[in-house]
């Protein structure tokens, strides 16, 4: 008699639960954000994510709405095209680091097609550091 019980559970469990569960993707770590001083544009590198049902990636503009960069960032808006696994690299031709730092993340998206989506966390936001300095060439200061 257990094992008619347990056989019913056991189809009936088969039955109800997906054929194939997708868990979302973990969160790829940055590696490096940096400018080029001779171009302006903003390169990221980053680690591959650790899921192996990542697709692509995306990567996120993050904003910093309390003007503190020691304090996590809530918003962002994801840009450009996706890149899709094993890259890991991405060049940012729009960006506004000439007049400010701006703040990176990288999601890991694990596409299932027919409008199934899964995406992965936000890590904590690399950003760009933003200097600015001045050569006073009559007393051969930088300021």
């Amino acid at each position: 008699m257990k094992r008619i019980y347990f056989l019913i559970v056991l189809i009936y469990l088969l039955a109800v639960l997906p054929v194939k569960a997708q868990p979302y993707p973990v969160e790829p770590e940055l590696h490096y954000v940096t400018v080029d001083v001779e171009t302006g544009y903003d390169r990221l590198v980053w680690y591959r994510s650790p899921s192996a049902f990542a697709d692509y990636y995306k990567v996120v503009v993050t904003y910093d709405n309390d003007n503190d960069p020691t304090t996590p960032t809530t918003s962002g808006i994801e840009i450009g095209d996706p890149i899709y696994v094993p890259d890991t690299t991405f060049i940012n031709l729009n960006t506004g680091s000439q007049s400010g730092s701006v703040g990176y993340s990288v999601v890991a998206v694990n596409d299932l097609g027919g409008g199934n989506i899964f995406k992965s966390n936000w890590h904590y936001p690399d950003s760009t550091i933003y200097l600015q300095s001045e050569y006073d060439s009559c007393q051969g200061i930088i300021s």
